[in-house]
C-alpha cells in the first residue's frame, strides 16, 4: 500500500517536469530497466563511475538522435549534468528498493 502511494506521489511530481526533463527521464528509466538484473553494475557496492558517465553520454546521444535539430555533441554537452542527476537518482531509488525487499526476506 505504501509503495503504491509513493509511486503515485513520484508520478505526480514528475508531471511537473519540463518536456525535456520528462523525455530524459523516460530514456533514463528505459536504460535502468535494461540494467536491472542480478549482477548488474547498478547494484555493485561501488558502481564504476566511468561506466555510469558512459551510460549518461549514451542517453544524451540517444536524446540527440531522437530530437534532431541540434547535433548530438551539442545536446550531449548541454544536457549531461541533468541526465547525470536523473540517472543517479533513478539508480539510488532502485538500489534502495532492492535493498528494502532483500531485507524483508532475511
Amino acid at each position: 500500500m505504501e509503495e503504491q502511494q509513493e509511486a503515485r506521489e513520484r508520478q505526480r511530481m514528475q508531471s511537473y517536469y519540463s518536456r525535456t526533463a520528462s523525455d530524459l527521464q523516460r530514456l533514463v528509466e528505459a536504460e535502468c530497466d535494461r540494467m536491472d538484473y542480478r549482477g548488474s553494475m547498478m547494484y555493485d557496492e561501488f558502481p564504476d563511475r566511468l561506466m555510469m558517465e558512459h551510460t549518461c553520454r549514451n542517453i544524451a546521444r540517444q536524446y540527440g538522435r531522437e530530437n534532431g535539430g541540434k547535433d548530438e555533441k551539442t545536446a550531449e554537452e548541454e544536457l549531461l549534468d541533468l541526465i547525470g542527476v536523473l540517472f543517479y537518482n533513478e539508480m539510488f531509488r532502485r538500489r534502495s528498493r532492492r535493498k528494502h525487499y532483500y531485507n524483508l526476506w532475511l
